[in-house]
Parts: C-alpha cells; sequence; structure tokens
C-alpha cells in the first residue's frame, strides 16, 4: 500500500470539512502541506533536519529548490492562517505533525 495520498482525496476531505468547521479544514490544509514538505524534504535528504509542524524551517531548509513565489505562499499561510487558528483551539502543530510524520 503506497504512503501517497491523491490530491483528490485531499480536495475532499478539505472541503467536506470546510462545510461544517471552516478553522478545522484550515488547519487539515496547514498539515498536508506540512505532509508534503516533508516529502520534499526526504527526496532531497533535508527530512532529518526538520521538526514536523514547522513549514517555514522547510522551506528554508529546502532554499532555492522553491520559487520565492511558492515559498511566499506557503509562509503567508501557515503563519496568517494556520498558526492563528490552531493557537485558538489550543492545539500544539509541531506534536500533531510529529504524530503525522509516524503514520
Amino acid at each position: 500500500m503506497s504512503s501517497m495520498v491523491s490530491l483528490s482525496a485531499v480536495e475532499d476531505r478539505v472541503l467536506t470539512e470546510s462545510i461544517s468547521s471552516p478553522p478545522i479544514a484550515l488547519i487539515r490544509l496547514g498539515l498536508e502541506f506540512d505532509r508534503q514538505l516533508r516529502l520534499l524534504l526526504a527526496v532531497t535528504g533535508w527530512l532529518r533536519e526538520y521538526n514536523a509542524g514547522d513549514p517555514p524551517k522547510a522551506v528554508e531548509l529546502l532554499g532555492d529548490r522553491l520559487t520565492p513565489e511558492l515559498k511566499r505562499s506557503i509562509l503567508a499561510f501557515w503563519t496568517g492562517q494556520v498558526q492563528p487558528l490552531a493557537l485558538g483551539f489550543g492545539l500544539n502543530l509541531e506534536s500533531i505533525g510529529r504524530d503525522l510524520s509516524t503514520i
């Protein structure tokens, strides 16, 4: 069984969840960003340097492998949407990210 989740499955989960709880859907989307960044870090050999749940660190580690626009988008989404929502719900994204990285 592959550990890859299809984009349409992720989209379906986020869209379905957004109907009942838009903030949780945004947090789920942020965690999916983190998962995808972990895959990129694994391919580039930087995964051991990364603490799950810290996309700004992933962006730093990936450096020029990401376009400037993608870097800005990831950082803006994470710091402007996901982190404030998670804090409002009392969630520790680093802990959740670490838990999810073992799945």
